[in-house]
């Protein structure tokens, strides 16, 4: 199988994604040598590989224990800030049973949450997917607080990322009672998470052009830094 990297006006083929990777930690030309690291760090984080070099100064392709992979793509967060709601109806009930939520519609359960008061913007996502729902907030900390709390919601009332993954996998959900989809109910057919790196190819062409990729954990400290400095 043959991988092509695509970096500013360079295409190049590889062999593998090894192969690819260490190209990228490699790369000599010093005026992408910045973009050819950004990339090489992008692609361990998806895959779940350590992106730090040897003593000797080598990259060698080390796969990262899996609490800290995950928490490193969950560190790395789209900004501003998004939280993406599914709509598990449509892939997930027969046609009889399948609900559209509108932009409207989820709109409206925001209001109602306490999300109102120009807050959030509401979007549709990637084109041809009409199960998810983009909830844009404030690229501010105050947004990012938010954006964590509807995140939370969803997550304490056993409707977030790890559920939905279940879903997907169709391995069901351990309290199906408690989360059980109930025809007509909008709130029951919706699941959401914090948007992270790994959520990009999920955005609209709008939304992905204007978004970037940015750590948690630096946007909080420097939160901290100027709260110290006050």
């Amino acid at each position: 199988m043959f991988v092509v990297m695509l970096l500013s006006c360079e295409s190049k083929e590889f062999l593998n994604i090894d192969s690819l990777a260490v190209h990228a930690f490699n790369s000599a030309k010093a005026q992408r040598r910045a973009e050819h690291l950004g990339f090489h760090k992008a692609l361990c984080l998806l895959l779940g590989w350590s992106d730090t070099a040897g003593s000797d100064g080598l990259w060698v392709k080390r796969l990262l224990p899996e609490v800290e992979a995950s928490n490193l793509k969950n560190d790395l967060i789209i900004w501003p800030p998004v939280v993406l709601v599914h709509n598990s109806s449509i892939a997930h009930h027969g046609i009889d049973k399948r609900m559209t939520v509108s932009i409207e519609g989820l709109q409206a359960i925001l209001r109602d949450m306490g999300f109102g008061g120009g807050k959030t913007k509401v979007s549709r996502g990637k084109p041809g997917n009409f199960s998810i729902l983009i909830v844009t907030f404030k690229a501010t900390f105050s947004g990012l607080q938010e954006a964590n709390k509807l995140h939370k919601f969803y997550a304490d009332n056993k409707r977030g990322r790890t559920e939905l993954q279940q879903i997907n996998d169709g391995r069901g959900l351990k309290d199906s009672n408690e989360t059980q989809y109930v025809p007509g109910n909008e709130d029951s057919a919706l699941y959401g998470y914090l948007g992270n790196a790994q959520d990009l190819d999920k955005l609209d062409f709008e939304n992905k052009k204007h978004s970037v990729v940015k750590s948690k954990k630096e946007i909080q400290a420097i939160a901290d830094a100027n709260l110290r400095a006050d």
